[in-house]
């Protein structure tokens, strides 16, 4: 997969994901300092676990594949590439941690661990398969 694709793959999980939280999630802390024209609006009004699932952990996954994906892109010639991968792996289940404990502000979920931990699944396999023969 050329670097091209690979940055239009991040970018658009980064847009896609904002958009959700812009629609939908407008009471969380990095919004609130915005005057929302969607404050009113129910993006997915179905309490359902689909719905939930697309509006909290949907963008949360989308983040962290755009962070693994530009990392490895980055990261590949770099001497500290490792630390550099371990450190994007390891922080999404950092802050979850730290909002469990309450050092950070947020809401700890167990969701948001089993979905982090399935895209760095579908990453390595996606890295295995397709990234690491074909960006080098």
């Amino acid at each position: 997969m050329s670097a091209t694709k690979i940055y239009i793959i991040a970018i658009l999980s980064l847009i896609i994901g904002a958009a959700i939280y812009a629609l939908c999630r407008v009471d969380i802390l990095f919004l609130e300092i915005i005057d929302d024209p969607f404050k009113y609006m129910k993006c997915i009004p179905n309490k359902s676990v689909i719905s939930y699932f697309i509006v909290y952990c949907l963008p949360d996954m989308l983040w962290y594949i755009s962070l693994l994906l530009i990392q490895y892109k980055l990261g590949i010639n770099l001497r500290a590439s490792k630390i550099i991968l371990y450190i994007a792996i390891s922080l999404p289940f950092i802050l979850e941690g730290l909002q469990y404990l309450h050092v950070i502000h947020g809401t700890f979920d167990w969701w948001d661990m089993l979905c982090y931990l399935l895209t760095l699944i579908l990453f390595l396999c996606v890295k295995n398969l397709f990234l690491s023969s074909h960006c080098k």
